[in-house]
């Protein structure tokens, strides 16, 4: 009895000092980041893993390697560990930290639809008003890089509830303007281009590529008539078939091509409208940053 209390004594007192050890490495590869010695604080890191039996401190030191990872630009490798950590985490404090900077890195990663079912998740959590604001505020940033201004409305809405107040009253008439403005349809562009040459193009807002098309077929329709009015039937056919029938038919894609540039250069243009005056926000630096 008496070793056996002797032996629990001296077991107890190791894994103390075991785990006062792996905390003093978790430390260490905090002095490392604030370093910026990203490498050596995942050595650290995996360090910890490799000697640590107890699960609990695993959530935290996947959570710090995928922030690692996400500075050294590997966000794909960042999210991998993020997705680890949120594995072994129970506490929504550190959920909430582990899913945002996750979705951060989709974003990054321009896949805003899985960004946005991340936060969505986290609002079924049981979480503060300020949290929920962060979250709305997210949100509404995937939106705008998605450039889905329905939805950017909407996240803007919710987080503008959450704090009684309209925050952002230039963004609120951004997007406004995007309510307003009348989308264009690609077929009703190739269909007016079918029968007048241009008209596509000029229906689109295209004016010099409408001026270029009109002249263009013109041309190669009188080039077409004057064949067959000297009587070189087969040189008509031939023009016609390599020349007029191809430079009608291009005419045709790219008047239904010319909706699609003007819509991305508009979206585009709105985007940058929209970032510009979120770069004057604290909290979008931030986010940025992250």
């Amino acid at each position: 009895m008496k070793k056996f209390l002797i032996h629990s004594i001296v077991l107890l007192a190791v894994q103390s000092f075991a785990q006062s050890g792996l905390n003093d490495i978790i430390i260490f590869s905090d002095y490392l980041v604030d370093q910026n010695n990203y490498h050596d604080a995942l050595k650290e890191l995996h360090r910890v893993l490799c000697f640590s039996k107890e699960t609990d401190i695993w959530g935290q030191v996947y959570f710090k390697m995928g922030l690692c990872y996400r500075e050294l630009g590997d966000n794909t490798k960042s999210i991998e560990m993020f997705n680890t950590a949120q594995n072994y985490t129970s506490s929504n404090d550190q959920l909430f930290e582990i899913i945002t900077a996750k979705a951060s890195g989709y974003i990054v990663l321009e896949n805003y639809s899985l960004a946005q079912l991340e936060l969505l998740s986290l609002l079924q959590k049981p979480i503060d008003e300020v949290k929920k604001k962060n979250i709305y505020f997210l949100l509404f940033i995937s939106a705008v890089y998605a450039k889905n201004w329905p939805k950017a409305n909407e996240f803007l809405s919710d987080y503008n509830r959450l704090n009684d107040k309209e925050c952002f009253p230039r963004l609120n008439n951004i997007l406004k303007k995007t309510e307003t403005s009348k989308t264009k349809n690609p077929n009703v562009a190739k269909w007016l281009s079918t029968f007048i040459p241009g008209s596509g193009q000029l229906y689109a807002g295209e004016y010099k590529n409408f001026a270029n098309s009109l002249i263009l077929n013109c041309l190669n329709l009188t080039a077409n008539i004057s064949l067959f009015a000297a009587g070189d039937t087969s040189g008509a056919v031939w023009y016609y078939l390599f020349i007029t029938d191809r430079f009608y038919r291009g005419g045709r894609y790219q008047a239904e091509q010319s909706v699609y540039r003007v819509r991305d250069e508009q979206n585009e243009n709105i985007q940058r409208e929209i970032l510009n005056v979120l770069n004057n926000y604290p909290a979008f630096t931030s986010t940025s940053n992250n």
